[in-house]
């Protein structure tokens, strides 16, 4: 019987203060650290840290990156986020400050990008 590539994997959950644990800053080219590398030198821990069942880490895994990828890229929420901005804003008279009125319609245009981009109408 084949085995698939993704057998033998499992999650466990281990506490960053672990020892064996080491986490090191991907600095990008404006110095920020957005993301980290993080390695794993004998590390141990309880066997109650297993999350679900021994080799069905994967499974689970394409579970959690389905709700990912929802979410990532979808211009429905920063559409949402921005509405209710432009609705306070004119409330208070904001769009009479030029900077600001700049500054909304690049966003606006950005999320407008962003859904054509996509496919995915943040208007419904």
């Amino acid at each position: 019987m084949l085995r698939k590539n993704s057998s033998g994997i499992s999650i466990v959950l281990a506490d960053v203060k672990t020892p064996g644990i080491t986490i090191r800053p991907i600095r990008n080219i404006a110095g920020h650290s957005e993301f980290c590398e993080v390695f794993f030198d004998n590390v141990r821990v309880p066997r109650a840290n297993l999350v679900g069942k021994p080799n069905e880490g994967w499974t689970i895994a394409k579970a959690l990156l389905s709700y990912e990828r929802l979410s990532i890229g979808s211009p429905r929420r920063p559409a949402y986020a921005l509405r209710r901005i432009e609705l306070i804003a004119r409330a208070k008279g904001l769009f009479a400050d030029a900077g600001f009125a700049d500054r909304y319609n690049a966003l606006a245009l950005d999320i407008q990008d962003l859904d054509r981009s996509t496919g995915a109408s943040s208007s419904r």
